[in-house]
């Protein structure tokens, strides 16, 4: 368990008195990211679909500053979306700001709603990074637009 942990020691011989001491010893916990991307795998051209992202720390130790980007291909375009922290969209890509604090054990959930725009394959990316995990958590959902 995270934490300072207190150890006490006793020491006993015969003819000789008890001797105690005692320390604490710090114990870091753990952290990762989970990352898992549901969405569309066809959307009509003009038709809206939502992307559902559900970050999870399966650690033992808080996930800080955790930070979501989601980018979508040309074809694809974001509209709105919601979530544990305000976004802001910047052309293809939705920014959400730090979520400050993903508990041991907790999730958090992001949804995206984009619209269908040209016909083709895209790809829908998702990266997520946090204070302790600096290598980007990926994962990619492929749709492929249609017009009916």
């Amino acid at each position: 368990m995270a934490g300072q942990q207190p150890h006490q020691v006793a020491a006993r011989a015969d003819g000789v008195s008890e001797t105690k001491t005692s320390a604490v010893l710090a114990v870091e916990g753990t952290t990762d990211l989970a990352v898992a991307l549901v969405g569309e795998n066809a959307l009509e051209v003009g038709k809206e679909a939502v992307y559902e992202v559900r970050i999870a720390n399966p650690g033992s130790g808080p996930n800080t500053g955790v930070r979501l980007e989601m980018t979508f291909a040309p074809g694809i375009m974001p509209r709105n979306a919601a979530g544990p922290s305000p976004f802001r969209v910047e052309g293809q890509t939705v920014i959400f700001d730090n979520l400050s604090v993903l508990v041991p054990q907790g999730q958090a959930v992001y949804r995206v709603a984009a619209v269908g725009q040209a016909p083709g394959d895209c790809r829908v990316r998702v990266s997520v990074t946090s204070d302790q995990v600096r290598t980007p958590a990926m994962r990619e959902n492929n749709t492929r637009v249609y017009r009916d």
